[in-house]
């Protein structure tokens, strides 16, 4: 991970969320116990912990997406058709009727 040091030690350069971010990133990257990469580092540990929920928990934190295949084979051409339905972890569908977008959305995800 690229990060530079003068970003990581000084949260006014690289402001509040990013900092703790690539912090909490670093961390989870680590074999270090959160003590103990706080120590290393010289965070208070309370506010690692309060960063890594509050990030965890509106979604902009260390999550990741997940990778998805799509077969194109599978798509039937009907410009009255759904051409393709991608189903998030959430719930949430992002049904695509524009058979133009799919090689951008191909590309995208592979």
């Amino acid at each position: 991970m690229s990060i530079s040091k003068q970003a990581i030690n000084n949260p006014s350069v690289a402001g509040k969320e990013q900092f703790w971010n690539e912090h909490i990133k670093l961390r989870h990257a680590s074999s270090l116990s959160r003590a103990e990469y706080c120590r290393q580092h010289g965070i208070i540990c309370s506010q690692f912990s309060y960063w890594e929920h509050k990030l965890k928990s509106c979604g902009s934190g260390f999550s990741s997406l997940l990778p998805v295949k799509l077969n194109p084979d599978n798509i039937t051409p009907s410009d009255a058709e759904i051409k393709c339905t991608l189903k998030l972890k959430s719930g949430h569908e992002l049904k695509i009727h524009d058979e133009g977008v799919l090689p951008l959305l191909f590309s995208l995800l592979s």
